[in-house]
């Protein structure tokens, strides 16, 4: 195997200026606080954010709403999951999934192509 002295160096110098210079790689390996991206979210804006848990018994349900004022309402909840919600779940999953993939192929340049393209992606379901 060939190794030059040059080349760690070389690939150590690469690395250092990909990460000071890439803002997604810095986005993605940065740790942010609560307090700053409390500031830089817009106002009148809300968000939702729906996660199972790893074992899949349980998910969780968040929503922040954001007022003019920049006040923040917080609502939080954990919901049980029954075998059959579970199974529900699974297959709103694997639908849009299957959707995604389908419309991914397909290039929509009008209303038409879409509506075509939704009565399509029905039937393939």
């Amino acid at each position: 195997m060939f190794t030059s002295p040059v080349l760690p160096e070389t690939f150590h110098k690469t690395q250092r200026d990909l990460e000071a210079s890439s803002k997604p790689l810095k986005i993605l390996s940065e740790y942010f606080s609560i307090d700053y991206m409390k500031e830089n979210l817009p106002s009148q804006s809300a968000f939702l954010s729906i996660q199972m848990s790893e074992d899949r018994l349980f998910m969780y349900i968040a929503y922040v709403q954001i007022s003019k004022e920049r006040k923040f309402t917080y609502y939080v909840s954990r919901e049980s999951l029954s075998p059959d919600s579970k199974d529900k779940i699974s297959g709103m999953v694997t639908r849009l999934a299957a959707t995604k993939v389908s419309m991914q192929k397909t290039p929509i340049t009008i209303a038409e192509d879409l509506t075509a393209l939704e009565k399509q992606s029905e039937i393939e379901i």
